[in-house]
C-alpha cells in the first residue's frame, strides 16, 4: 500500500492518532499530493465565518488561524481531498 500524506494544521502532538494512516506534515510542497487534512481544533472559530453571531461563552477568535483554516478548507472542497 502506497504511504498516504496527511497535513496536520496545528501542533505536532496531534499527529499520533494519524499515524497509523500515514506520514503527518505540517507543511507540504505539493498540496495536491495530500491524501487527508486534519484541523486539530484550539480556540474557537468565529462564528461570523459561518454566518451566527457571538455566544457568551465564545473564546475570542484567533483571526489569523481562521484565516490560513479557511483557505485550506476551501482549498479541499475545491480539490475533494478529505478533512477530519
Amino acid at each position: 500500500m502506497p504511504e498516504r500524506k496527511i497535513l496536520v494544521l496545528g501542533p505536532k502532538a496531534y499527529y499520533l492518532p494519524f499515524l497509523d494512516f500515514g506520514k503527518c506534515f505540517t507543511v507540504v510542497e505539493n498540496f495536491h499530493s495530500v491524501d487527508l487534512i486534519v484541523f486539530t481544533g484550539g480556540e474557537d472559530v468565529n462564528p461570523a465565518l459561518y454566518g451566527d453571531s457571538k455566544h457568551k461563552w465564545t473564546s475570542p477568535p484567533n483571526t489569523q488561524r481562521d484565516a490560513v483554516e479557511q483557505e485550506f478548507f476551501d482549498l479541499a472542497v475545491k480539490n475533494g481531498i478529505p478533512m477530519v
